[in-house]
């Protein structure tokens, strides 16, 4: 749960969560005594493993004044350690901005993954991840794409290693190849090039690079991998979440032009 989806009130997000077909989870969103609205975590099991999902807000809006919000590090790292005992890996679904889940993440020590909402900017190639914290991913314009991690587990006693960068750069050396072979694809480099010495220096060089990052990820046993793939415009809408949709944008749109009317007067 986010800041935006108190647009239309609390109860409008009680209304949303009794008809939707998933769970609302927030470790650190509560009612006004304290208690938490929604349920702090939910436990997926895909065997082999087995995965815990949290979530944490960093703001709601001002005019809301039934819902409260508690403390960030000390609500996500309670959930973590109860996630912890039941799941292999463990999530942090983080609304809020990106200079506030860098500074959140190195708390949150056992989680392995934590996912931004309420950042825009592209989610991939803009941040290594550090040797302390979670691996951490923006969320680009939701709707937009699909964010997916790819897990391969060879050997459970060994740590996971991020091969997103080294997946990228290797896919960015094969499409230069491509390019410098696509208007005679039927000779070799060696071929199209033979009287440009400069050119033949690059392609060694290029393929220096590849054989070196592709050596790397050999040695690679466990890994993880973000992507963020556009999705295809010929999808159809799943037909209760569109319905959902288009009754916040509905309410929103009362709303705002119930404040312009105010404002106006």
């Amino acid at each position: 749960m986010g800041s935006k989806d108190f647009a239309a009130g609390l109860e409008f997000v009680l209304q949303m969560k009794e008809m939707a077909n998933f769970p609302f989870i927030s470790s650190n969103i509560t009612d006004d005594s304290g208690n938490l609205l929604f349920e702090p975590y939910v436990i997926l099991d895909k065997l082999p493993f087995s995965y815990g999902v949290t979530g944490v807000t960093m703001s709601l809006p001002a005019e809301l004044k039934t819902v409260g919000l508690a403390d960030v590090e000390t609500s996500v790292n309670n959930v973590l350690a109860e996630m912890e005992e039941k799941s292999d890996f463990q999530i942090v679904l983080f609304n809020g901005t990106f200079e506030e889940a860098v500074f959140y993440r190195p708390k949150f020590t056992s989680a392995d993954y934590m996912f931004i909402s309420g950042d825009t900017h592209n989610p991939i190639g803009k941040m290594k991840n550090p040797e302390v914290g979670p691996r951490m991913y923006r969320l680009g314009k939701q709707g937009k794409a699909m964010a997916m991690i790819t897990l391969t587990v060879e050997n459970p006693d060994l740590t996971v290693a991020d091969v997103t960068e080294l997946k990228l750069k290797e896919e960015f050396i094969q499409r230069q190849l491509v390019r410098m072979n696509k208007d005679e694809p039927s000779k070799s480099l060696e071929d199209i090039y033979a009287d440009q010495p400069p050119m033949l220096d690059r392609i060694s060089q290029i393929r220096e690079a590849l054989k070196e990052t592709q050596k790397e990820l050999a040695t690679v046993i466990n890994s993880s991998r973000f992507d963020f793939p556009p999705m295809d415009r010929s999808l159809d809408d799943e037909p209760q979440m569109l319905g959902m949709i288009t009754k916040t944008l509905a309410a929103c749109d009362q709303l705002a032009e119930e404040s312009g009317k105010s404002a106006g007067s």
